[in-house]
């Protein structure tokens, strides 16, 4: 298969301004060999005619437009309907953007550099993001290297069935490039892409699968935002919004009833629900029995999270009542996306916080070049100069990304020849910008 280009599928329901940044971080990309499919699933007329007008104000061929004949009832049946339309491109590289998240500036050429290099292979990469259910809002980021590395689906399952849980490696769809050849053989296995619940998890288990492995560039292109309009936020802290009140509705079947325990509404018995419902429907022994004492403390550590003390109670019953190991004490190795969003230790106050350090940070970052400190999380009054920040001032490779090897969970992962992720110029810079870093921090404390 020869790399031609990337279909970006934005599937929509009744967020229309959120849609519309996830458009225009796809048109604003560098890279020209990308086409965007929307699809609006909304039940709001006004909603529909907001984006409907928006897109065709672009006046860009490659944005398309598309609603489905009546109102889907189902994420996974709008995915599934959204991807069939998609099919019908010239190109042979498909990706789904949440309305959530945008990419980050460049973020496609670099993934169609990796495409053209791996055209076969399924590519996963990693999201920051931005918490704002709170204050401060919080932009978390992830490190990173730039480097490429060969993943066995194998060892992700295992992750999976003992709770170990790197999500940026796990190909939801959402968060990696699926060439057709991967589509093509997934129909022809399942007869859909997509089916049960939740979409991303029940795609990337297929995937899984099938694939005897697949690529994970370790670095971050997409900036997940907009939490409060998140389903798997919603389940996490235990807060009923409008989009979870229209998912639950429109659920066809008992919510997680294929998990060991379906009565918790926690995202990590969802994401096991979809690994069993997937393990049942194959018989495929690559899919391990689950680790039973790490998925309990999973569950429990999920129920920490719930703020409505009326849902934790009964939550922490069901899960007394069925625990089939005795107390689920410690916590599991886990890291989902949706559940680490959710309250982190309270680690002091970032100084870029104020707001006459973060002016300063942005003059010096604008007229003179120099880069902030790098950190894994800052703190900001809005959404949007979290994002701005993250727009503006990416966050640096690891000091020794050159030879660093894979994230500890991936540990065994074979590095792939490099495809010139980063250009050495940008190199160059940030080894000076660290020298700098260095001197500044040794002055500080003389």
């Amino acid at each position: 298969m020869r790399y031609k280009g990337i279909l970006v599928v934005i599937p929509t329901r009744n967020r229309a301004a959120l849609a519309k940044n996830a458009i225009r971080s796809v048109l604003n990309q560098r890279n020209r060999a990308v086409e965007i499919l929307v699809s609006d699933n909304s039940t709001s007329q006004q909603e529909s005619n907001e984006l409907r007008d928006f897109c065709g104000q672009q006046n860009d061929n490659r944005l398309r437009y598309v609603t489905p004949p009546n109102p889907l009832p189902m994420m996974t049946s709008h995915w599934e309907w959204a991807l069939r339309q998609g099919l019908n491109s010239d190109l042979n590289h498909f990706t789904f953007l949440s309305d959530r998240w945008i990419f980050m500036p460049g973020a496609l050429e670099v993934m169609s550099n990796i495409a053209t290099s791996n055209p076969s292979k399924l590519i996963c990469y990693m999201h920051d993001r931005v918490e704002h259910h709170a204050k401060p809002v919080r932009l978390h980021r992830h490190e990173w290297t730039g480097n490429i590395f060969e993943v066995n689906s194998a060892h992700l399952l295992s992750l999976a069935a003992n709770s170990v849980m790197y999500d940026a490696s796990f190909p939801r769809m959402l968060n990696c490039v699926v060439p057709r050849g991967v589509v093509n053989r997934l129909n022809e296995r399942f007869g859909s892409v997509f089916s049960s619940i939740a979409p991303d998890w029940n795609f990337c288990f297929r995937a899984l699968s099938l694939e005897d492995s697949i690529v994970f560039f370790d670095k971050a292109i997409l900036l997940h935002y907009a939490l409060d309009r998140s389903n798997g936020q919603s389940i996490t802290r235990g807060v009923m919004t409008r989009d979870y009140a229209d998912f639950l509705a429109n659920l066809k079947t008992a919510l997680n009833a294929s998990a060991p325990i379906p009565g918790i509404a926690t995202v990590w018995n969802a994401i096991i629900h979809e690994y069993c419902e997937v393990k049942r429907a194959t018989g495929s022994p690559k899919f391990p029995e689950l680790n039973r004492l790490r998925y309990e403390q999973a569950l429990a550590l999920g129920i920490t999270w719930i703020e409505d003390p009326v849902t934790k109670l009964r939550m922490e019953a069901i899960l007394r009542a069925h625990a089939s190991l005795g107390p689920c004490g410690g916590e599991p190795s886990i890291g989902t996306g949706a559940e680490s969003d959710v309250r982190q230790a309270d680690r002091g106050r970032s100084p870029i916080a104020s707001g006459s350090a973060r002016s300063l940070r942005m003059l010096l970052g604008k007229y003179i070049g120099v880069h902030p400190p790098d950190k894994d999380w800052f703190e900001f009054e809005t959404t949007e100069q979290a994002i701005d920040y993250a727009i503006r001032f990416p966050r640096l490779p690891k000091w020794n990304w050159r030879a660093a090897p894979p994230p500890d969970e991936l540990s065994g992962s074979i590095r792939l020849k490099d495809v010139a992720s980063v250009r050495r110029p940008e190199r160059l810079t940030w080894k000076f910008q660290r020298l700098l870093d260095r001197h500044i921090s040794w002055r500080l404390h003389t």
